[in-house]
Protein backbone atom coordinates (compact mmCIF):
# COMPACT_ATOMS: atom_id res chain seq x y z
CA UNK A 1 0.00 0.00 0.00
CA UNK A 2 1.64 3.41 -0.82
CA UNK A 3 1.18 6.78 0.73
CA UNK A 4 -1.48 8.57 -0.73
CA UNK A 5 0.50 11.86 -2.64
CA UNK A 6 -1.64 14.66 -1.54
CA UNK A 7 -0.83 13.13 2.33
CA UNK A 8 2.89 13.41 1.52
CA UNK A 9 2.66 16.58 0.51
CA UNK A 10 0.56 17.76 3.23
CA UNK A 11 2.44 16.15 5.83
CA UNK A 12 5.75 15.28 4.13
CA UNK A 13 7.30 11.64 4.64
CA UNK A 14 6.82 9.44 7.28
CA UNK A 15 9.74 8.94 9.41
CA UNK A 16 12.39 5.97 9.16
CA UNK A 17 10.43 2.79 10.88
CA UNK A 18 7.04 3.21 10.69
CA UNK A 19 5.46 0.81 9.47
CA UNK A 20 2.22 2.47 8.25
CA UNK A 21 0.25 -0.37 6.96
CA UNK A 22 0.85 -2.23 10.13
CA UNK A 23 -1.97 -4.09 11.73
CA UNK A 24 -2.83 -2.89 15.79
CA UNK A 25 -5.98 -4.93 15.58
CA UNK A 26 -5.01 -7.85 17.95
CA UNK A 27 -3.62 -4.83 20.67
CA UNK A 28 -6.92 -3.03 20.10
CA UNK A 29 -9.34 -5.74 20.68
CA UNK A 30 -7.26 -6.76 23.57
CA UNK A 31 -7.11 -3.25 25.89
CA UNK A 32 -11.07 -2.93 24.82
CA UNK A 33 -11.80 -6.03 26.53
CA UNK A 34 -9.50 -5.54 29.58
CA UNK A 35 -11.25 -2.14 29.79
CA UNK A 36 -14.66 -3.68 29.62
CA UNK A 37 -13.83 -6.26 31.64
CA UNK A 38 -12.47 -4.03 34.36
CA UNK A 39 -15.99 -2.03 34.12
CA UNK A 40 -18.61 -5.44 34.24
CA UNK A 41 -16.74 -5.89 37.19
CA UNK A 42 -17.21 -3.10 38.36
CA UNK A 43 -20.92 -3.14 38.03
CA UNK A 44 -21.21 -6.42 39.30
CA UNK A 45 -19.78 -5.47 42.64
CA UNK A 46 -21.94 -1.96 42.50
CA UNK A 47 -25.08 -4.24 41.78
CA UNK A 48 -24.30 -6.77 44.97
CA UNK A 49 -23.40 -4.28 47.49
CA UNK A 50 -26.82 -2.49 45.98
CA UNK A 51 -28.85 -5.42 46.90
CA UNK A 52 -27.18 -6.22 49.94
CA UNK A 53 -27.49 -3.07 51.62
CA UNK A 54 -30.48 -1.34 50.07
CA UNK A 55 -32.53 -4.47 49.73
CA UNK A 56 -33.66 -3.34 46.42
CA UNK A 57 -32.60 -1.95 43.13
CA UNK A 58 -33.55 1.76 41.60
CA UNK A 59 -34.36 3.16 38.20
CA UNK A 60 -30.54 4.58 38.07
CA UNK A 61 -29.48 0.77 38.31
CA UNK A 62 -31.45 -0.79 35.49
CA UNK A 63 -30.25 2.39 33.37
CA UNK A 64 -26.66 1.26 34.38
CA UNK A 65 -27.01 -2.69 33.44
CA UNK A 66 -29.24 -1.57 30.21
CA UNK A 67 -26.26 0.73 29.61
CA UNK A 68 -23.35 -2.07 29.76
CA UNK A 69 -25.67 -4.28 27.92
CA UNK A 70 -25.38 -1.78 25.26
CA UNK A 71 -21.59 -0.92 25.36
CA UNK A 72 -20.88 -4.19 25.62
CA UNK A 73 -22.63 -5.24 22.82
CA UNK A 74 -20.85 -2.09 20.25
CA UNK A 75 -17.49 -3.88 21.97
CA UNK A 76 -18.48 -6.95 20.36
CA UNK A 77 -19.89 -5.57 16.77
CA UNK A 78 -16.21 -3.39 16.59
CA UNK A 79 -14.40 -6.61 17.40
CA UNK A 80 -16.15 -8.49 14.75
CA UNK A 81 -15.93 -5.97 11.93
CA UNK A 82 -12.08 -4.72 13.07
CA UNK A 83 -10.95 -8.51 12.67
CA UNK A 84 -11.51 -8.92 9.03
CA UNK A 85 -8.28 -7.83 6.70
CA UNK A 86 -9.22 -4.96 4.58
CA UNK A 87 -7.94 -5.29 1.19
Amino acid sequence: MSLDPLIKAAFGSPPEGIDLPGNQVTENNASVIILLSIAAISIARYLVARVKYALSLSFNDYAIVVASVLVATTVGMGIASGSKEST
